[in-house]
């Protein structure tokens, strides 16, 4: 039996809010789901949803939650979308609607190692073969000064900030070896990077997670190997299967 009024309504940028917005639809009519490539790139739910194919403002937003009287919001944007994800809280919590946030989780393949520490990462590299793209703070960079012939070897990729590029080269690598890039860009752009450069390594930080998927997904599309240096951040949030057992639950859907 389908349950009528539940006036949900999700922001659908990961394969897990689609599915679970789809499993909802086999029992609740009616739900309202927005998707678009600023949520994050998913493919769509299916059944009785009413699919809105753009990104919605402040404005639209409120217009939105506002005609269909929401009550629920599921955010199942993507990692990067951090401003798409800090609006829909915004208003939810300003008009007093129960929110409920995906932890999305992040996808990497067998060519993606973590290194814990230092001395794990510098042996990992310190006779390897071919060059080496970084990407990270300084810290990151002075751990990686005890590679061999690493001023050779380390590609830098660095905000165009020029007292961080002016540490980095005092730190012993060649200023026309840095590559400044200001924001997280798409898995294609950092793969152009890889073959322009002649990069067989790319050393990249767990603990940031505004792009980090783009960062595993450019290793997964590319014959790169990966090393993550430190464990993966926690993202705030609820697990899907914790979600869909809460919503069974509240609705009287038996699984």
């Amino acid at each position: 039996m389908s349950i009528n009024g539940a006036r949900i309504m999700a922001f659908i940028g990961t394969d897990d809010s689609a599915e679970l917005m789809s499993e909802l639809a086999e029992h609740i009519s009616g739900m309202y789901a927005a998707v678009s490539d600023e949520y994050g790139r998913a493919k769509h739910p299916i059944g009785d949803i009413t699919l809105l194919s753009k990104y919605l403002d402040r404005d639209n937003l409120i217009k939105w939650l506002d005609r269909n009287q929401t009550s629920l919001v599921i955010d199942g944007t993507s990692l990067a979308a951090s401003e798409q994800r800090r609006l829909i809280k915004q208003v939810c919590d300003e008009k007093g609607i129960e929110y409920f946030h995906i932890a999305a989780k992040l996808q990497s393949n067998i060519n993606t190692t973590i290194f814990r520490n230092d001395d794990q990462l510098i042996r990992e590299f310190e006779y390897s073969v071919g060059r080496v793209m970084v990407q990270g703070d300084r810290h990151l960079f002075e751990v990686m000064t005890g590679v061999r012939e690493y001023s050779d070897k380390v590609i830098p990729v660095i905000p165009a900030d020029t007292e961080l590029i002016n540490s980095v080269v005092e730190l012993g690598y060649k200023r026309e070896n840095i590559i400044s890039i200001n924001r997280p860009v798409h898995s294609d752009l950092l793969i152009a990077i890889f073959h322009e450069y002649k990069v067989s390594n790319y050393v990249f930080l767990g603990s940031d997670l505004y792009g980090l998927q783009e960062r595993l997904d450019s290793v997964d599309r590319s014959s790169v190997k990966g090393a993550v240096y430190g464990d993966f951040a926690s993202e705030e949030g609820i697990e899907v299967n914790r979600l869909w057992d809460k919503l069974t639950e509240r609705f009287g859907i038996e699984d």
